[in-house]
């Protein structure tokens, strides 16, 4: 790294110090890598010299100017510390000023997130440090394949050494607490590290003390950590919970069917439901588990005002079991979720039983006139002629956002045929794919010919 690049570096993050510059910096993160060392077969190509500039830090160097400069941002509310995978600094030089930043904002700060080896928590958290005002814990739990002999042993001495003290020491203030296994994904795979979450949480979830405060709790499921811990938490706030977010990507298919079953932990004040399933996303495999996990949702369907079904595309059956006649969702605003196909019957049935929702986010792989026909046929052009004869005019819908995904791509087009047919028929929307509907319809009149005519008639009769 050349020196110039450094000073030009330091010299700009001193600037932030400046009394015209300091009181406005609320949201300081810490990224401690640096990039010196790159493979032979790209020592010459242009991402190297990239890299060379986006990796300077200024860890080498002048630590107490920096220590200052971060101690005159006195209006700092949001810490968040994350770990790279290029060549992460050792702690030995980024510990120090870490612990020095949170102990002179520790009266200010309301949010602070960790991603970085559960190990190294006893490096940047000191053992008395207490933030007032801390609304927002978030921690991401992980530590690198072959860095410890007995993984469950140092999570666990980790957690009943730093994790636990600390949430219980802000319970009062705390409304909300992530706690998951997925790590921030690596800059470029082919330098990412193995990452290694098989470790039971039991540890950290059986000794957290009751947090009145809490609304908003994330929480990973793994295939290591026993239901009953995550059980006792779920049911220890379940009277002030009102966003839940499950992260099942780290459960392993064979153990998934019926966990969250198991869960039938009454949550009265629920609004919000989050669930990212594990898929392949290779094959685009439907996940096993679906079917228990929308169980659990119905059970809290009067209460939802969002509900979002992440990373596995959802059948015929599942869809259909989402939106039972029988389960009232007449609260629920925004619906996100994936399908494996859509076609206007199924829309028709969203409008006709979700009719007061606002938001609705799909992604698909395939567009169809009906199921029953064979999965290789295209029947984008019957579903376009197909939708003409629906009308959506009653439906409360503002904002719809449609992308097709198939064979693991996303479709690049804005226009593709399908998509502007259903726009057409909804002249009702504020939105649709994020652009106003106007401007894409504008913009589908010239991209796409089959839908002119369709355009036209786009009014029900």
């Amino acid at each position: 790294m050349k020196d110039v690049d450094v000073k030009k570096y330091r010299h700009q993050f001193l600037r932030l110090s400046e009394d015209g510059i300091a009181p406005h910096v609320r949201y300081l993160s810490f990224d401690p890598y640096v990039r010196s060392y790159f493979p032979p077969a790209i020592q010459t190509s242009r991402r190297t010299v990239l890299i060379k500039k986006l990796f300077s830090n200024l860890l080498n160097r002048d630590d107490v100017d920096i220590i200052h400069a971060i101690d005159r941002f006195i209006n700092l509310r949001h810490i968040e510390i994350q770990y790279q995978s290029v060549r992460p600094i050792p702690l030995t030089k980024c510990g120090p000023l870490i612990r020095a930043s949170l102990l002179s904002h520790s009266t200010r700060l309301q949010t602070l997130k960790f991603s970085f080896p559960f190990e190294s928590l006893m490096t940047f958290i000191p053992s008395d440090l207490y933030l007032p005002l801390l609304t927002s814990f978030s921690v991401t739990l992980f530590t690198l394949t072959g860095n410890l002999s007995d993984v469950n042993e140092h999570f666990a001495y980790t957690a009943t050494k730093v994790l636990v003290p600390f949430i219980n020491r802000h319970r009062l203030s705390l409304s909300i607490l992530e706690l998951t296994l997925a790590p921030l994904p690596p800059t470029w795979d082919m330098y990412s590290l193995s990452l290694d979450t098989t470790f039971n949480l039991f540890p950290l979830l059986i000794s957290l003390d009751h947090i009145p405060n809490l609304r908003y709790l994330t929480i990973a499921l793994s295939s290591f950590t026993s239901i009953d811990s995550t059980y006792h938490f779920l049911e220890m706030h379940s009277s002030t919970l009102r966003r839940l977010k499950i992260d099942m990507t780290h459960m392993e298919l064979t153990t998934t069917h019926g966990v969250l079953d198991q869960f039938k932990v009454p949550l009265p004040l629920l609004e919000e439901i989050v669930v990212q399933y594990y898929y392949d996303t290779k094959s685009l495999t439907t996940s096993p588990y679906q079917e228990p996990t929308l169980g659990f949702i119905r059970q809290h369907s009067s209460t939802l005002t969002s509900l979002k079904l992440l990373n596995s595309f959802h059948t015929e059956a599942h869809f259909h079991a989402v939106v039972d006649p029988k389960v009232s969702y007449h609260s629920l605003r925004l619906l996100k979720m994936t399908l494996d196909v859509l076609t206007p019957g199924m829309l028709s049935i969203l409008s006709s039983r979700l009719e007061n929702l606002y938001e609705l986010d799909l992604l698909v792989r395939r567009l169809k006139r009906r199921h029953t026909s064979p999965e290789e046929i295209n029947e984008e052009y019957e579903f376009c002629s197909d939708i003409r004869h629906h009308i959506y005019q009653h439906w409360k819908l503002r904002h719809l956002k449609l992308e097709v995904k198939s064979g693991g791509r996303r479709t690049r087009t804005r226009y593709g045929n399908g998509i502007v047919a259903v726009a057409a028929r909804m002249p009702f929307l504020e939105t649709f794919n994020d652009m106003p509907l106007a401007e894409y319809m504008r913009g589908a009149r010239q991209a796409v010919d089959l839908i002119l005519d369709m355009a036209v008639d786009c009014q029900p009769a």
